[in-house]
């Protein structure tokens, strides 16, 4: 809106599944960030948060990548034939290289 603040002019708002543009990327950098202050803003009844740190091969990567896609798309759905939406909530995903176990073992 002009006045600065986000306004919902759709059921759903996404990005691809490959990020480049620099602007997607300020808005996922942006999402994050309220993310993290979410954690104080919000009570856990309000939210969820949570992570994991394990230990996969590259091909289940590309397998817990996949199915992060399909959930998003299965969110995705719901919400597009959503007739009593009553708030608008942020939810984001996060798979990335943590530590190269590789590395670690010489």
């Amino acid at each position: 809106g002009q006045d600065g603040r986000w306004q919902m002019t759709h059921q759903t708002l996404m990005s691809g599944n490959d990020v480049v543009n620099t602007g997607v990327s300020s808005f996922h950098l942006e999402m994050i960030r309220l993310g993290s202050e979410a954690l104080e803003r919000f009570p856990k009844t309000e939210r969820e948060i949570s992570s994991a740190t394990v230990a996969i091969s590259s091909q289940k990567f590309e397998l817990i990548r996949e199915k992060i896609r399909m959930l998003k798309q299965e969110i995705l759905e719901m919400s597009a034939v959503e007739e009593n939406a009553d708030t608008v909530v942020q939810i984001n995903f996060q798979l990335f290289p943590f530590m190269d176990l590789n590395k670690e073992k010489k």
